[in-house]
């Protein structure tokens, strides 16, 4: 038997050690998977980024920059990736809203009722898919946890008064995604209130 001292945790934990080959330095695979991610990782790539930067280099350095033709506006422009086929946003999301008959919000909408459709399934409660949209307007663009207002020109957008979808009864504590578990919320309060349950 071995006994050595975790990297991660700094436990001490044994094991039958079989052959010539290192000895371990972690007590599960848990404790791997933190270091690697909250030691290792950063430390790589903090180490990379310094090198570079004492070497005075940029991701653009040595490269020319590619001549592209919107597919929408047929604007010329240039772009240092090889493959670019709108000159910005704007120009992107107006050719998807044709393609797809539906706006960029819409889009988004949906891809977050199905992102929180996934959550409610791995944790074992039920879900169903729900129209985010309808809830905001069904609530007056109103937070539920403040009364406040929240603007409807905000929606999408890093800010505090941002309206989101908020599950009463949160997912984490067996809520279910469905239009009668969810409400208008603040971005900010919606954040704060976190996975607790709050008395109504």
């Amino acid at each position: 038997m071995k006994t050595c001292t975790c990297q991660a945790c700094g436990s001490s934990f044994s094991y039958e050690k079989v052959g010539p080959g290192r000895l371990r330095r972690f007590c599960s695979e848990a404790c791997k998977a933190r270091w690697e991610r909250e030691v290792w990782s950063p430390g790589v790539n903090q180490r990379y980024r310094e090198k570079r930067q004492a070497a005075g280099l940029r991701w653009t350095d040595g490269k020319s920059p590619i001549s592209h033709t919107c597919q929408r506006c047929e604007k010329a422009f240039e772009s240092f990736q090889f493959v670019k086929k709108f000159c910005g946003d704007e120009c992107r999301w107006a050719d998807f809203a044709d393609r797809h008959g539906r706006p960029q919000e819409h889009h988004l909408l949906r891809k977050q009722d199905e992102y929180h459709r996934r959550r409610a399934w791995k944790r074992g409660g039920s879900a169903e898919k729900v129209d985010l949209l309808a809830i905001l307007e069904r609530d007056g663009w109103t937070c539920h946890l403040c009364g406040g207002l929240a603007p409807k020109d905000l929606r999408g957008k890093r800010h505090p008064l941002a309206p989101v979808v908020d599950h009463v009864i949160p997912l984490a504590k067996g809520g279910a995604h469905k239009a009668e578990n969810l409400r208008c919320a603040h971005s900010k309060c919606n954040g704060v209130k976190g996975d607790r349950l709050i008395a109504a």
